[in-house]
């Protein structure tokens, strides 16, 4: 019997002083390229290196123009409809389901299991906040569109 084992190497070792480190983290990076890059990281580089890259992701991703419009003076985790008045939702996914079922009449749509704009795949909750990070996806934003388009079509099967 025969077992290959396929061991990674940490990039940035191997590029910046020839020690072989095993990789524990391949990271994938998308921008607008066909093709996202793969980095291979020990876990000590992966704190070093995407840490900080990670943190200015998240700060990028902060409340949008609309939220932070419509979010309510006096609570830290509220958020009202920038389309009504209904009373402040505590926390995002809940507002998010109030705009696709209230004004854009329509049921959420599931997140896909393949990245529409790469070739990642990926379970859903973990394919939301992929395209999130890498794409700038927002689910808010994605549900006030839809209101102004057509409802989709409700398949029955």
């Amino acid at each position: 019997m025969r077992e290959i084992i396929t061991q990674s190497w940490c990039d940035h070792h191997d590029q910046n002083d020839g020690v072989k480190v095993e990789a524990t983290v391949t990271a994938v990076i998308a921008l607008d390229f066909d093709e996202p890059g793969e980095v291979d990281l020990c876990s000590e580089c992966n704190d070093m290196l995407l840490g900080p890259i990670q943190t200015l992701l998240m700060r990028a991703r902060q409340p949008s123009m609309i939220e932070r419009a419509n979010h309510k003076p006096g609570s830290t985790n509220s958020y009202g409809c920038p389309l009504c008045d209904r009373a402040p939702y505590t926390n995002r996914n809940s507002l998010v389901e109030h705009v696709w079922r209230d004004h854009a009449h329509q049921t959420r749509p599931k997140q896909p299991p393949k990245c529409p704009n790469c070739p990642m795949e990926t379970r859903p909750p973990g394919m939301t906040r992929h395209r999130a990070m890498a794409h700038g996806y927002d689910m808010l934003t994605e549900a006030l569109e839809a209101v102004n388009q057509p409802a989709r079509r409700r398949s029955h099967g």
